[in-house]
């Protein structure tokens, strides 16, 4: 895309379904991270919210994963919304009959442009980090598991 003008011309058409993929995608994994919490971590983190407790991960052998899972999730879905709104703007401000954007001089676009890459950027490393943090997550289940199997067909 050679301007931000160019790139808006493009994405207004694909604005509004990109907004409500990206909202549902994380919205399930959002959902999805709420059932991996540990109610024990939860109820060990209450009466508490020192700094180290919340943060060192381990609160009496208990594991707070599935919390900062869905936090990272949360954060993935408020960085969203905000998209969200640069994406109905894109879409409020084309003419479709035209086909141009409406009350935007260049700069404005590339205002627009510049908020919407950066939104776009954070909210896909965001995802990037909770796939990661879910990936480890399966990784040490599953060795804890192979462990358990090792040991008691050793008994």
């Amino acid at each position: 895309v050679e301007s931000a003008e160019d790139f808006l011309l493009q994405y207004v058409h694909r604005a509004n379904e990109t907004r409500r993929c990206y909202f549902l995608a994380i919205s399930c994994c959002a959902t999805g991270s709420l059932c991996m919490i540990d109610e024990k971590a939860v109820i060990a983190m209450l009466p508490s919210f020192s700094h180290t407790m919340i943060f060192s991960g381990n609160v009496e052998g208990v594991n707070g994963d599935g919390i900062y899972l869905s936090l990272i999730y949360f954060i993935a879905l408020g960085v969203t919304q905000i998209a969200s709104m640069i994406d109905y703007k894109i879409t409020a401000n084309y003419n479709f009959e035209r086909g141009i954007i409406l009350n935007e001089d260049g700069d404005e676009a590339q205002s627009i442009f510049d908020s919407w890459t950066g939104l776009a950027l954070s909210r896909s490393i965001v995802c990037m980090i909770g796939w990661l943090f879910s990936c480890q997550r399966l990784y040490r289940r599953h060795r804890s598991e192979k462990q358990e199997v090792s040991t008691s067909s050793l008994s």
